[in-house]
């Protein structure tokens, strides 16, 4: 049997939130910017809607972001920057921020609240001076999990976010994760970046940003000014689509009298890790820092069982055609359930390290003439995707391999040959009667 299988890519579209932040009353405070409690907020802002679980479940917007809530590491490095090799999360670890949403804003809080350092250089305005400049730099991911702070590591999970960086790691904030095999757990993993490229201060000189980047070394800022999070999604997301090309070569064409469903669908690659570290501090915008694991095995998706669409999910055998779902039709439809999703690292797939995609299904026809009512036919395909300077699959991007089925009807004519007459004569001698 023939099969095709065509790739399609739709980029991830930003949907920018508009949010605000609430903190508690301000304790005490002198009669200048600079001397006052300013206390730290957040807003946030969340990409296109993606499967996100780890203790949260069902497709990630801004409302469950606010709900879930995000994870916060922030330093405290005095009058110097922060250092990537010697830096701890003195400020905040693993702090978790969540929104009260109403109408088209959200309120974002946390606990305990934390206040801003007050040491920012000569404020020429007030005549105010201090020692030094005091930096703090912050680091975001999302969902949040708990995670016992003495070593990062996340309790019962197996798959998805399962530990970070402990409270006393020196460098940067990061988090662990696995590949779900199975789509029903599948984990969106985001990290929070700059959406500004400048951050206004008490000293009325602004400090130059890169929009994409984290938080780095900030100062002092006005009252009522928040640290605004814009999130990244730092995976690649799959979707799994199927229909029929009948009698024809492109899809389409028309199904007669049998039923096609799908058992099973299994997606390999070496290029694509099972797990993998997402350092929060990338360097480069809007790109995640994906770090390798030493022993990480390669990537290997299961899709079958409940997982899969009932409307196309085979029934197993001792079904006849007329028990089965209506199957595979010319028309293109998810092979996945509930609208889930594959989620996994971003990887390349190349001519001799391809993405493979196995697929296991049936084609069933009802008969009364055979002994058990109908005759059913097991197919398995596979089908190595690549290119010739590689497949690139991007953080951030929605992904859909559209499996393509070539079904070819077994076709029966006759003839009839014509009598041929022959002109030769044969004799023939039989016994004689005799005198």
């Amino acid at each position: 049997m023939k099969q095709r299988l065509f790739i399609g890519s739709l980029a991830a579209l930003a949907l920018m939130a508009s949010c605000s932040s609430s903190n508690d009353d301000l304790n005490g405070g002198a009669t200048t910017p600079q001397e006052s409690n300013v206390p730290l907020t957040f807003s946030s802002y969340l990409g296109r809607t993606a499967t996100s679980r780890a203790g949260a479940t069902g497709v990630q917007t801004t409302s469950t972001l606010a709900t879930n809530g995000f994870g916060l590491f922030a330093y405290y490095s005095d009058n110097a920057s922060y250092d990537n090799t010697k830096s701890t999360p003195n400020f905040m670890y693993n702090t978790k921020v969540t929104g009260t949403t109403s109408g088209t804003t959200t309120n974002w809080t946390y606990s305990p609240l934390r206040y801003w350092p007050n040491e920012t250089g000569t404020d020429g305005t007030n005549g105010v001076t201090s020692e030094g400049v005091d930096h703090l730099t912050f680091f975001a991911y999302a969902p949040y999990v708990e995670a016992t702070a003495t070593t990062g590591a996340v309790t019962d999970n197996t798959v998805g976010i399962t530990a970070l960086t402990s409270n006393t790691t020196a460098g940067d904030p990061k988090v662990s994760y696995t590949v779900a095999a199975d789509p029903a757990k599948s984990v969106d993993l985001l990290w929070g970046v700059s959406n500004t490229a400048t951050w206004d201060n008490v000293t009325g000189k602004a400090l130059t940003l890169t929009e994409g980047l984290p938080y780095l070394n900030l100062i002092k800022p006005k009252t009522g000014q928040n640290v605004s999070f814009n999130f990244k999604h730092a995976l690649s997301r799959l979707g799994l689509t199927v229909q029929g090309a009948f009698d024809q070569k492109a899809p389409g064409g028309t199904l007669k009298d049998a039923k096609i469903t799908v058992a099973k669908v299994e997606i390999t690659g070496e290029n694509f890790a099972a797990k993998g570290v997402l350092n929060l501090n990338n360097t480069k915008a809007d790109v995640p820092k994906w770090e390798t694991v030493d022993g990480a095995s390669t990537l290997s998706l299961t899709l079958d069982g409940d997982n899969l669409n009932d409307k196309i999910k085979d029934a197993g055998d001792g079904k006849k055609a007329a028990e089965q779902p209506d199957g595979v039709t010319a028309t293109s439809q998810s092979l996945l359930k509930d609208n889930t999703y594959f989620m996994f690292i971003p990887g390349t797939a190349t001519a001799d390290k391809p993405l493979k995609v196995k697929i296991t299904y049936y084609t069933t026809t009802d008969d009364p003439n055979l002994s058990g009512g109908y005759t059913r036919v097991e197919n398995v395909i596979t089908k190595s995707i690549s290119a010739t300077d590689g497949l690139k699959f991007e953080a951030g991007k929605a992904y859909t391999l559209n499996l393509v089925l070539g079904m070819t009807s077994v076709k029966v004519t006759a003839t009839v040959a014509g009598w041929t007459d022959d002109s030769s004569t044969t004799q023939v001698d039989l016994p004689i009667n005799v005198e």
